[in-house]
């Protein structure tokens, strides 16, 4: 496939960069690395809310700040041009096919794009056809199923010089937002719908990896999938509230099951993506285990069946820990091993070290920390 490239020559320095989702903790992790790094870059930044404007403006005032949905194809040309890099993220639920093809349409259209890089959020070895059709087929297909597994394909389609930085993890900052913060906040719970491991990765730690991607020229980027998660971290949600009880200095107890996730995060989850919601929410965690213990099995090799099932789900606590440490944390050419560190060129941040820099969100008196939505795809 032959790549739609601008004039300049690929390891010629970027001098602008289009950035979506600069409020969020990826964009800011992004944006403050060019900053401080690239000062002489040009950054404009993008966003579909008209009230985050003046928040970013006065947050970068160096920055050019623009609203641009991406349902607005005329909005993307206008963002798109003169800019000679891009970065794309997009919250959950949305209509990739028709953002991912705005998007694509419009960095072709101003023919100066060099390179793109878009944050991905599928689970690892995803195809469209292991996703059940209830997934599929939530909020008129815009599922956060499928949403990033239906835009992997259009930018692999579109001749555009594209690298993905796939997020093998959650994000930290997601047990102090909608997703886990109102249990720990308001009731010194931790509730999951299914015991299942997670790697972990610090958001702006997330944002910095895309930058030095796209500031490093490195022609070996174009058309590559880093996998990023910290390497460090890689828990079951029974440890990870023995981990914030330690931290926090007080206990967080771990409750599993659909029943417990929807008595403490139902009501933010609905509220924020519409009735219904919280149901898709519990059936895609129920799903994602199931996925993540079918890599297991495949990784394992050669352990079928009722085997596979007992050492997924019914082995010891410290077996499955071994198991999955060995997995997360592979030095191989595996689906497990992260780039993060080599991007980063530093060890990434720790969970530890990032629910000590952020206890104040934890604290019950601050009403802030719930409504610290994480926007960004599971």
């Amino acid at each position: 496939m032959e790549l739609l490239m601008s004039d300049k020559d690929f390891s010629d320095p970027i001098e602008s960069i289009l950035i979506f989702g600069g409020s969020g903790h990826v964009g800011q992790g992004l944006i403050n690395y060019v900053l401080e790094n690239a000062p002489s870059v040009k950054l404009r930044l993008a966003t579909s809310d008209e009230s985050k404007v003046s928040v970013l403006s006065k947050s970068y005032p160096s920055a050019e700040v623009c609203v641009c949905s991406y349902y607005d194809y005329d909005a993307m040309l206008n963002a798109f041009e003169g800019m000679e890099a891009a970065y794309m993220i997009t919250p959950d639920f949305t209509d990739e096919e028709l953002a991912t093809n705005n998007f694509i349409n419009a960095a072709k259209h101003h023919g100066v794009i060099r390179h793109i890089v878009r944050l991905m959020g599928d689970p690892m070895g995803m195809t469209l056809d292991r996703v059940p059709e209830y997934l599929r087929n939530f909020n008129g297909g815009c599922s956060a199923a499928v949403g990033h597994t239906i835009a992997r394909k259009l930018f692999n389609d579109s001749g555009l010089p594209v690298t993905f930085t796939s997020i093998a993890a959650y994000y930290m900052d997601d047990l102090s937002g909608i997703w886990y913060g109102p249990g720990i906040v308001n009731g010194d719970v931790l509730a999951e719908v299914n015991c299942h491991h997670m790697a972990y990765i610090d958001a702006p730690e997330a944002g910095e990896a895309a930058a030095r991607i796209i500031l490093r020229r490195d022609p070996k980027d174009i058309g590559a999938d880093h996998i990023l998660h910290n390497g460090i971290d890689c828990w079951d949600f029974h440890d990870v509230a023995a981990i914030l009880s330690e931290e926090l200095d007080r206990k967080i107890t771990y409750q599993e099951g659909p029943e417990h996730y929807r008595k403490w995060m139902g009501k933010g989850i609905d509220e924020k993506f519409g009735q219904g919601g919280t149901d898709f929410m519990i059936a895609y965690f129920l799903w994602e285990e199931g996925s993540i213990a079918d890599i297991v099995r495949d990784t394992l090799g050669g352990v079928k069946g009722s085997v596979a099932a007992w050492v997924h789900l019914k082995a010891p606590r410290w077996l499955r820990e071994s198991l999955f440490r060995r997995l997360w944390n592979a030095k191989t050419e595996g689906i497990y091993f992260s780039d993060l560190e080599n991007i980063l060129q530093r060890k990434p941040k720790s969970l530890r070290q990032w629910i000590q820099e952020n206890k104040y969100d934890f604290e019950s008196h601050n009403e802030l920390s719930v409504l610290n939505l994480s926007l960004s795809s599971k």
